[in-house]
């Protein structure tokens, strides 16, 4: 369970800080005027310490994905947790792309929508980390075509295409396994059948 905290934490984080935000924008609404200062200060106490929690979390969750190797991951349970949480980030990208497109209609919006893109892009970057951890490690076992692996390194930096190329490694890391599975379980019902064979004669 310990292993898991890091990408458990990595997909409550945007949602912890949605909570955070609705439960300040209530606090601030019911607070008079004469208030604004002290509300103005709980909104940037509020954000400074949540940027430097998401600068710990996204550089430990980086570091960790490549840690999960020697700590007895498979490139499956490392594209499992890279799928995961790029699944459950995609309500929190819509709802950037939407408050993006709203921006082009407020005074001065516009300038908002660079710092909304690249709050997207460093949520993308620990997630894609555990497909690349997966990736080299499915090439260091020869599990992963050359090809494969330079196709899947783009896709995993670009958006949309980085969920698709999530599930596609997951998938197919998922059925070399069971293939694998049948191919033991077939290999030991035929030597335990020749065993049995031998020792009637």
């Amino acid at each position: 369970m310990k292993k898991k905290l890091p990408m458990i934490g990595l997909i409550a984080e945007p949602y912890v800080l949605g909570i955070i935000i609705s439960i300040v924008s209530f606090f601030a609404g019911s607070i008079g005027e004469e208030n604004t200062n002290t509300i103005e200060l709980v909104l940037k106490t509020v954000a400074v310490l949540y940027q430097i929690l998401l600068c710990l979390m996204i550089l430990f969750n980086m570091v960790w994905a490549f840690r999960l190797q020697k700590l007895g991951y498979t490139e499956k349970q490392l594209f499992f947790w890279n799928m995961i949480i790029k699944l459950c980030y995609i309500p929190v990208y819509v709802t950037v792309f939407l408050t993006g497109l709203l921006m082009f209609f407020l005074p001065f919006g516009i300038m908002i929508i660079p710092i909304l893109m690249l709050y997207d892009y460093v949520m993308l970057l620990p997630s894609t980390m555990y497909g690349i951890s997966g990736l080299i490690l499915g090439r260091r076992q020869k599990n992963i075509s050359r090809k494969k692996l330079v196709i899947n390194l783009f896709c995993q930096f670009i958006f949309c295409l980085d969920t698709v190329s999530a599930i596609y490694l997951f998938v197919s890391a998922w059925k070399e396994e069971q293939k694998n599975r049948g191919e033991q379980t077939m290999g030991k019902a035929v030597f335990s059948g020749t065993e049995l064979h031998e020792k009637s004669e």
